[in-house]
C-alpha cells in the first residue's frame, strides 16, 4: 500500500493531509473504485499511526473517520473480517473520547450515540454468529454506557434501541448455554475466537469506569463456568429477563416479527437448559412450556401470506417439540395419552409443508388437488410452485416430509389395528415422497444444484430406501399376524 510522509517541520499540517486523503478515499469509493479508495484510506490510517503520540483532538477525529471509511470499503469488497476490524476500531476511538471527556468533566452529549449503538449491535451480531460471546458482551456493555450517558430516556428511538440490546443479550445467553452444553459433552469450545478482531481497547476503556457503573442488569458468564444445572439456570434466568424486557417494547401489535423472534428465543433458552436437567418430569415440563409459548402464534394469529417463513419455523419447531415430548413420555405412559403428542407433531409437520403450496382459493383450500397430494404423499407429490428453491431451502422442505414420515411410523394404537396401519401406510407414502421429490428436483435442476441436494441429504435418503423396504413387511406382520415388528 502507498504511504505518505510528512516531515517533522510540517507536523502542524498533518491533520489537513489526513483529511485530504480521507476525502479522496470517499470520492473514489463513491465512484465504485474501491481499490483506489482503499489505497488513499490506508495511507491516511498509516499517517495517523505515525503521529499517534500527538495529543490533537482534530487528528483523533480524522483518524476515526479514516477507520469508519475503511470499514465501509472493506465491507463493499466482501472482506467481512477486515470490515469488522475497522468498524470495531472506529467504535473504540469514539468510546474512548466519550470516556475521556467524562473524566475531565467535559461531558457534552455525543450526538452520534444512537448511530454508535446501531453499529455496535451489528458488530455484536458478527461476534455471536462466530460463537464469540465474550467480545459480544463487551460491545453490549459499551452500548449500555452510550445510551445511559449520551441518550434520552424519553426518546422513542432510544426505547427501541434499549429493547434491541435486551434482545441481543437474550441471544448471547442462548449462545452461552449452547457452548456450555457442548463442553459438557466433551467438545473443546472457547468463548473467544483469537483469529477475529478483539475489542481489547474497548475492554480497557470500560475498565476505567466505576465498578458502580449503572447498566441493564445483564452480565456475561463464560461457558467454561457453567457446569451444573444451578449455574445454567442462572444464565437461563438472565435470558428470560432480557426477553421479557424486550417484549415490553416489541409488542405483537406493531412488531410482529420481533415479538415472535423473542418467543422463539425464550423457547431456545428452555431448549438449551434441557441438557443440564436429568429429571424426566422437569424435562417434559420445560418442553411443554415451549409449546405454550409458540402454539398461540399458530392458526389464524399471523397472516399466512405475510408471515409464511415465520409460520414455517413455528410449525416445524412445534412438531419437533411434540415429538420430543412423546419420546420422553412413552417410556412412562403407554396408550393414547402419550400418542396425542405424536399426532400433534404430524399435524404441525403437515401445516409446515402446506405453507410451501399456497392455495389460490382460500375458501376451498382443503379441496385443492395439489395440497391434497402434499398430505397424501407418495410418488404423485409435486415440486412447490413459484420461485425455485435453493438446495439448502429445498432440504428444509424435505426435512419436513422426513420428520412427518418418522412420526407416522412411530404411531401405534394397541386397541385399533386399522388406525395404526393407516398411519404406517402414510409413513411409507411420505418416505416415498422424499425420494420422489429429490428425483424431480434433480431432473429440473440438472448440474451442481441437484448434486448438492443429494449430497446434503444422502443419509436421510438411505433411511428412506430402507424404510420403503421395511414398512410393507411391518404392515403385513401387523395385519395378518396381529403383531408389530
Amino acid at each position: 500500500m502507498p504511504a505518505v510522509q510528512v516531515k517533522n517541520e510540517h507536523d502542524e499540517f498533518v491533520v489537513y493531509v489526513v483529511e485530504l486523503l480521507n476525502q479522496l478515499g470517499v470520492l473514489w469509493s463513491n465512484r465504485s473504485r474501491l481499490l483506489r479508495a482503499l489505497c488513499y484510506l490506508t495511507a491516511s490510517q498509516s499517517l495517523c499511526a505515525q503521529h499517534q503520540e500527538t495529543e490533537d483532538d482534530a487528528l483523533a477525529a480524522t483518524q476515526t473517520h479514516a477507520h469508519f471509511y475503511l470499514a465501509q470499503v472493506y465491507g463493499s469488497l466482501g472482506m467481512a473480517d477486515e470490515s469488522a476490524k475497522f468498524c470495531l476500531s472506529t467504535l473504540e476511538l469514539q468510546l474512548l473520547q466519550c470516556v475521556n471527556d467524562a473524566e475531565q468533566d467535559d461531558t457534552p452529549r455525543f450526538a452520534g450515540a444512537h448511530e454508535w449503538v446501531c453499529n455496535a449491535l451489528k458488530l455484536v451480531e458478527f461476534y455471536l454468529d462466530t460463537d464469540n460471546p465474550r467480545d459480544a458482551a463487551t460491545c453490549l456493555k459499551a452500548s449500555e454506557f452510550m445510551l445511559l450517558h449520551h441518550g434520552d430516556e424519553e426518546d422513542e428511538d432510544q426505547k427501541l434501541l434499549v429493547a434491541e440490546i435486551y434482545s441481543t443479550w437474550s441471544r448471547l445467553h442462548v449462545t452461552t448455554l449452547r457452548l456450555a452444553a457442548l463442553r459438557k459433552e466433551g467438545f473443546d469450545v472457547d468463548d473467544v475466537d483469537t483469529v477475529l478482531p478483539r475489542p481489547s481497547s474497548m475492554e480497557a476503556t470500560l475498565a476505567k469506569l466505576s465498578q458502580s457503573q449503572e447498566g441493564f442488569g445483564m452480565m456475561f458468564v463464560p461457558a467454561s463456568s457453567v457446569e451444573t444445572f444451578d449455574q445454567a439456570r442462572d444464565v437461563f434466568k438472565m435470558g428470560l429477563r432480557a426477553c421479557t424486557r424486550a417484549r415490553e417494547v416489541f409488542v405483537l401489535d406493531g412488531f410482529v416479527t420481533q415479538h415472535v423472534r423473542l418467543l422463539q428465543r425464550e423457547s431456545a433458552l428452555y431448549r438449551r437448559l434441557l441438557p443440564f436437567e436429568d429429571a424426566r418430569g422437569r424435562r417434559v415440563a420445560m418442553q411443554r412450556r415451549r409449546l405454550a409459548l409458540l402454539t398461540p402464534m399458530l392458526g389464524d394469529t399471523l397472516n399466512e401470506r405475510a408471515f409464511t417463513d415465520l409460520l414455517q419455523e413455528l410449525y416445524f419447531e412445534c412438531a419437533e417439540i411434540n415429538a420430543d415430548v412423546f419420546e420422553l413420555k412413552q417410556s412412562k405412559e403407554t396408550g393414547d395419552k402419550a400418542m396425542t403428542y405424536l399426532i400433534k407433531a404430524v399435524q404441525c409437520y403437515q401445516q409446515f409443508l402446506l405453507l410451501y403450496y399456497p392455495s389460490s382459493n382460500a375458501e376451498n383450500s382443503t379441496e385443492d388437488p395439489i395440497r391434497v397430494s402434499v398430505l397424501r404423499g407418495g410418488k404423485d407429490v409435486c415440486l412447490p410452485p413459484g420461485e425455485a428453491l435453493s438446495p439448502k431451502e429445498f432440504r428444509t422442505l424435505l426435512l419436513g416430509y422426513f420428520g412427518l414420515a418418522h412420526a407416522c411410523g412411530k404411531i401405534s394404537f394397541v386397541s385399533d389395528t386399522a388406525k395404526t396401519v393407516g398411519y404406517w401406510r402414510q409413513s411409507l407414502a411420505y418416505h416415498e415422497a422424499v425420494t420422489e421429490l429429490v428425483r424431480k428436483y434433480e431432473t429440473k435442476h440438472q448440474g451442481e444444484q441437484g448434486r448438492e441436494l443429494r449430497r446434503s441429504f444422502q443419509t436421510e435418503l438411505k433411511i428412506c430406501g430402507e424404510m420403503a423396504e421395511l414398512l410393507p413387511e411391518k404392515i403385513n406382520q401387523l395385519v395378518y399376524n396381529g403383531k408389530a415388528l
